[in-house]
């Protein structure tokens, strides 16, 4: 009697681990997305953060401010500052300190920069508030 494996038998091993292999490469991928997802938010707050400072600097000139950013019906003095204002201003830190300008704050979900996006900062109930602009519909005017 031969010892060993038949060719089918082998066959029906090399798929099952194909298979088990498919399905772990589409977990991780999906948990690689949402952990990219996690840095995007944490990135979005660190530079909202960055604006609330800057705001708090600049107070009197939002009380003064003749533009208006409107939430829920209801209207705030504004002023609006690019996220490379931020990073010119050391508001905020480079994602890499050899970045060229206009290349400093990297969206970690397309890797596409985010310095040229606008932060809205207002004044809410005697708070600095400050909103990341990702789409028309926040405008401070």
């Amino acid at each position: 009697m031969k010892k060993g494996f038949t060719l089918v038998e082998l066959l029906a091993v090399i798929v099952l681990l194909g298979v088990i292999m498919g399905i772990a490469f589409t977990a991780v991928g999906s948990i690689q997305k949402g952990v990219k997802k996690k840095m995007l938010d944490e990135k979005i707050t660190m530079i909202e953060e960055a604006a609330e400072l800057y705001g708090d600097e600049i107070r009197n000139d939002i009380l003064a401010a003749s533009r208006h950013y409107y939430e829920n019906g209801a209207s705030y003095q504004c002023t609006s500052v690019d996220v490379k204002f931020l990073v010119d201003n050391k508001l905020l830190t480079k994602d890499d300190e050899n970045c060229t300008t206009g290349k400093c704050i990297i969206n970690p979900l397309d890797n596409t920069y985010m310095d040229n996006m606008t932060v809205i900062i207002y004044l809410r109930n005697r708070r600095i508030k400050a909103i990341l602009k990702q789409d028309n519909s926040i405008n401070c005017s």
